[in-house]
């Protein structure tokens, strides 16, 4: 599935997404990016 940045932030406001914990600055114009630590 393929997303534009206005639907993943919808897609997240409406909790069929959740990332914990959201950086906005991790959301770009058709991906999230995941940083693992």
């Amino acid at each position: 599935m393929i997303l534009s940045d206005r639907s993943i932030r919808e897609a997240l406001a409406a909790g069929r997404i959740v990332v914990d914990p959201l950086d906005e600055s991790c959301l770009q114009p058709s991906s999230i990016d995941v940083k693992v630590s």
